[in-house]
């Protein structure tokens, strides 16, 4: 019988200095767009090698389950892990942050624009609290952001952002100052989409359907692993962002375009205004119901096939169907007009 180490051993995050990851964010920042991903694969190579371990017996290399990229991506990308950490913080609500945790006056007029506020900032911090050599891991630092993050008490906030002043140096706090507004794709001038993609190219596409980002960063914590969409039931029972049509102008020239990508014989469908609703049925006899932006209605239509509105379309489904997801209109048919209701009428 043989025990596995690797849950003793520090996470790759706990041994990386967030100033290092700082000096990724420069070195990006300071790079020609189309070199920036370079920039980012090397820091990536970098973590995954630490993630090895070598398996002596058989003499060949193998990545470590129990850790992943996603401390360091969600620095990269905070616009990708809301659901995880939000902060609702923008320039006026860091300006009193930050001055009430100092103990300074907060700036009056607040500057309405993100570097400047910033800098404005990093300098009162660190003319208060100077600090010249960084300490702080990157594990930690995403410590004290998931103490500032929403709804935490004001008090827990600031406690958070006192202990950032007092231990970070002036460059660190200008980075986590842009990561906490939201800022940090935009200071980099590196998108969130081409972060993603970069650190795997079906990362992004799988955000968009529902995963998470540390669920993400975990199938791919093995940089050879391929493309996971094809996976069974990867949409199914999760929110996701159905394709939308791209509308077309009418004009004379439209039937011509219509049948130049779509070929003869074509078909016409009548888009009906509703509400967008996506109809998730599993196990044959379940429901889930979210809205394209993610919102979960499963409560108010029936999870279970005998309640509210899924004990209504159960009957239509071939008996033959286990799973599926459907992306559907939700309208209401008038029996007086024998016709559709409208939408803000009906709804």
């Amino acid at each position: 019988m043989t025990t596995s180490t690797s849950t003793q051993q520090p996470t790759v995050a706990q041994k990386i200095l967030f100033n290092e990851l700082c000096s990724v964010f420069q070195e990006i920042k300071a790079t020609y767009r189309a070199t920036k991903h370079f920039v980012f694969n090397k820091f990536l190579r970098r973590w995954r090698g630490e993630m090895i371990k070598e398996n002596v017996e058989d003499g060949f290399i193998e990545y470590r389950t129990d850790d992943t990229f996603y401390p360091a991506l969600r620095l990269f990308v905070p616009s990708k892990d809301v659901k995880v950490r939000e902060f609702r913080i923008k320039e006026a609500k860091l300006n009193q942050l930050v001055c009430n945790s100092i103990v300074a006056m907060p700036f009056n007029p607040v500057p309405t624009n993100y570097d400047l506020l910033v800098e404005r900032l990093v300098k009162m911090a660190s003319d208060r609290f100077p600090v010249n050599t960084a300490k702080l891991t990157i594990w930690e630092v995403n410590e004290f952001l998931d103490r500032i993050k929403y709804p935490n008490s004001v008090d827990i906030q600031e406690e958070a952002m006192d202990k950032l002043c007092r231990q970070c140096t002036p460059n660190e706090l200008r980075f986590i100052f842009h990561i906490i507004l939201g800022n940090i794709e935009r200071y980099i001038d590196m998108s969130g989409h081409t972060l993603m993609r970069t650190f795997h190219a079906e990362a992004d596409n799988l955000w968009k359907e529902g995963d998470s980002l540390q669920l993400i960063c975990e199938k791919f914590a093995d940089p050879e692993t391929e493309n996971s969409m094809n996976l069974t039931g990867h949409l199914l029972c999760k929110p996701f962002r159905p394709m939308l049509l791209k509308r077309l102008n009418y004009n004379k020239y439209c039937l011509a375009k219509i049948i130049r990508y779509c070929q003869r014989p074509f078909y016409l469908e009548t888009k009906y205004d509703g509400e967008h609703l996506i109809v998730h049925k599993y196990e044959k006899i379940n429901y889930k119901y979210f809205t394209r932006n993610g919102v979960d209605y499963t409560n108010k239509l029936g999870r279970h096939y005998e309640l509210l509105f899924s004990k209504r379309i159960h009957k239509y489904f071939n008996e033959v169907i286990v799973d599926c997801v459907l992306d559907c209109e939700l309208l209401i048919w008038d029996n007086n007009l024998n016709c559709f209701g409208k939408r803000k009428s009906s709804f």
